[in-house]
């Protein structure tokens, strides 16, 4: 078996040779790659084995000690399970714990720091979406507070403007904590296609 890195979000998947030059789905990221051109190697005929279909007797060694068989010289049926007990892909999951950090204010710092999640296009993503969601909460508090300078504004901006803008925050912060906890990457209402990162 052979192993390649999903060039989106570093996914390791395993494959025959077999597969090679195929194309293939990631099953994380669902980004459509081709596998890399493996020769496949037929293994070598023991003049030794027994006829097709039974098992080779076991041999021997110099003080009598059986000698391990290699795979293809295992009985037909014993080689086919083993193989069929392998998995095409490796199983894996994003690091949410880093990716609910990013909206937690400063310690956005952290998955910021740590360059094999920022590298990933889950750690991009929900980076990228943190940091657009606290650019639109800063300009939300500057307009906010510029209206209280303008006169018979600041009673308007205090009981309406302010607390409706502050609601829509507070939703799309839990939309999107929601969102990285569960190892998704759906854009935000509004402000989602915005891209800094």
């Amino acid at each position: 078996m052979h192993k390649v890195s999903c060039p989106s979000c570093a996914q390791t998947l395993t494959y025959s040779p077999q597969q090679s030059g195929k194309q293939v789905k990631c099953p994380r990221c669902q980004t459509t790659m081709q596998l890399p051109n493996v020769p496949f190697a037929s293994p070598p005929i023991d003049p030794l084995a027994g006829p097709l279909g039974q098992p080779t007797p076991p041999q021997s060694g110099v003080h009598g000690t059986p000698v391990h068989q290699p795979a293809f010289q295992q009985h037909p049926s014993q080689f086919e399970r083993n193989l069929g007990n392998q998995k095409t892909f490796s199983k894996g999951k994003p690091n949410t714990g880093y990716g609910i950090l990013s909206y937690v204010g400063i310690l956005i710092i952290i998955p910021l720091m740590d360059d094999k999640f920022k590298n990933t296009k889950y750690g991009r993503f929900h980076i990228n979406q943190a940091l657009v969601l606290y650019i639109t909460g800063a300009v939300i508090g500057v307009f906010s507070q510029a209206l209280l300078f303008i006169p018979f504004a600041w009673f308007f901006s205090v009981l309406i403007v302010m607390p409706l803008l502050s609601l829509g925050m507070l939703i799309l912060w839990i939309i999107a904590v929601v969102d990285a906890a569960k190892g998704n990457m759906t854009k935000l209402p509004i402000i989602g296609d915005y891209t800094i990162f």
